[in-house]
């Protein structure tokens, strides 16, 4: 009676160390980067809702909060999330690809999202 209890115990003792590991390698596939997560998140290309083109001329954007926009300047392109929480103003060069806005200084204004706005 002792080993059945015993083998159960090593086994469930098993399960949930595997379990606690699987779950520790999976967390960093999921964070956002810290530098990143306060102005929102990358998307894919493909699925954003809006295009915004951007050039020399270019000195803000106006988005909405959980807004998805593709970015086009030139021949690149980046798609971004704007699930921010009391963000309302930053650089895009915050979230731009390295060196795809060169010196230009891109002001994003994020709007509150009409969903969660009380009337």
């Amino acid at each position: 009676m002792n080993t059945i209890k015993s083998q159960h115990t090593i086994r469930h003792g098993l399960v949930v160390s595997a379990l606690t590991l699987a779950a520790a390698f999976a967390v960093p596939a999921f964070a956002a980067s810290p530098a990143n997560s306060n102005y929102g998140t990358p998307v894919p290309a493909g699925q954003g809702g809006r295009e915004i083109g951007l050039d020399s001329t270019t000195r803000w954007v106006n988005v909405q909060q959980n807004e998805t926009v593709r970015f086009v300047v030139g021949g690149q392109s980046f798609t971004w999330r704007f699930d921010t929480l009391g963000t309302p103003t930053f650089d895009l060069n915050q979230v731009a690809p390295a060196g795809m806005l060169g010196d230009a200084q891109i002001k994003v204004y994020v709007a509150p999202d009409p969903l969660y706005i009380g009337g």
